[in-house]
């Protein structure tokens, strides 16, 4: 299994997935970066479509995690700019 489909598979932590692991470290990490609970959902959303869409760019798989907490940051900061 590629590292990518076990970043997938589990938590941050490296656990398996239980109730969304990875949805919830995203909504954690959105959250923290726009203290609006209940706006994160959407974007959490909106996170893994970019992710989504823009999965045949990552170049080297091992990056996973901090490329999609590149989407994270890129996501929220769109969020703030069209809040204000």
């Amino acid at each position: 299994m590629s590292v990518l489909a076990q970043a997938v598979k589990t938590d941050i932590g490296g656990n398996p997935i239980q109730s969304g692991g990875l949805c919830a470290f995203l909504s954690q990490r959105i959250t923290t970066k726009i203290r609006a609970q209940d706006a994160a959902q959407d974007l959490v959303q909106e996170t893994m479509l970019q992710a989504y869409l823009c999965l045949k760019d990552l170049r080297n798989e091992y990056s996973f995690r901090s490329w999609l907490y590149g989407i994270v940051l890129n996501v929220a900061q769109s969020y703030l700019r069209a809040k204000r």
